[in-house]
């Protein structure tokens, strides 16, 4: 009896024993259509991680293509700043001189003017002078005649 125990016990442990590696084998099939799935979710994981990184690469290069830019275009403002800010001395210092000289030409003018009336002046002094001798000449040539 002890053996037909035995082999009793034994029996179900067998039994145990294939339902146990029944269920690990279900166990590691789902395990392996898990990780399966995992990793499948992995390479697409990896595949955006990659599209990103090539993103970010293209986004990085933009970024120091318009650094480039925005370091030339400064450049540019400053030449030109200079060279509008030469202009604008060399405009000012221009006209400083222009305005000199039209005072000059101005100054010459009005003297040349009150010379002129000096002279008419005179002029009319003289002529005041020859009529009032012509007057007077007359004046005595009818006398005389």
């Amino acid at each position: 009896m002890e053996n037909q125990e035995n082999m009793s016990y034994i029996i179900d442990m067998l039994k145990q024993i294939n339902q146990t590696t029944l269920t690990l084998s279900q166990n590691q099939t789902m395990l392996f259509e898990q990780y399966k799935s995992l990793d499948g979710k992995y390479d697409c994981l990896d595949k955006k991680y990659d599209c990103l990184n090539n993103k970010y690469d293209c986004l990085n290069n933009k970024y120091d293509c318009l650094d480039k830019k925005f370091d030339s275009l400064n450049e540019k403002v400053d030449r030109h700043y200079e060279e509008n800010h030469k202009e604008h001395i060399e405009i000012r210092e221009s006209i400083s001189n222009l305005e000199k000289k039209f005072d000059n030409t101005i100054s010459q003018v009005q003297n040349t003017l009150s010379s002129i009336q000096k002279d008419i002046k005179d002029l009319r002094t003289d002529i005041d002078t020859v009529y009032a001798l012509e007057t007077d000449s007359r004046k005595k040539i009818h006398q005389l005649l």
